[in-house]
């Protein structure tokens, strides 16, 4: 798992001059007993941390954003989904698609979330 890490963000830092990730709390996302294997097996932290120094190395922008909302606001017209407020952390959890109540676009939660962060982070650089 290190070296396909260390794979992956050098090809990362060498190909992109910017990347932008989400200030995840592993520690808290840990709590949840049906998740924490998955997130544990995924080494976030390691991943940023070879990120930020890897970064910092090669003179490229490593941009760490707050994760609120970033998949619960369509990227396409801005605008949050309060429908989920009502959901439980499980049944939040297994939305992977979702149509936005203002514009109707249809939405993956994941590459919403990715188009979100990405904004948010260059945003930061205007």
């Amino acid at each position: 798992r290190r070296d396909n890490l260390h794979k992956l963000t050098t090809r990362l830092v060498k190909d992109y001059d910017t990347i932008v990730v989400e200030n995840l709390s592993v520690k808290n996302m840990m709590k949840n007993h049906h998740l924490s294997a998955s997130i544990a097996n995924a080494a976030w932290g390691t991943l940023v941390s070879q990120l930020k120094y890897k970064c910092a190395w090669y003179g490229k922008q490593l941009i760490i954003i707050d994760p609120k909302n970033t998949s619960r606001i369509c990227h396409e017209c801005k605008q949050k989904n309060h429908e989920f407020n009502s959901l439980s952390q499980s049944e939040w959890l297994s939305t992977r698609e979702w149509d936005c109540p203002n514009c109707h676009a249809h939405l993956d939660r994941d590459v919403n979330a990715a188009k979100n962060i990405l904004a948010k982070g260059l945003e930061t650089l205007a």
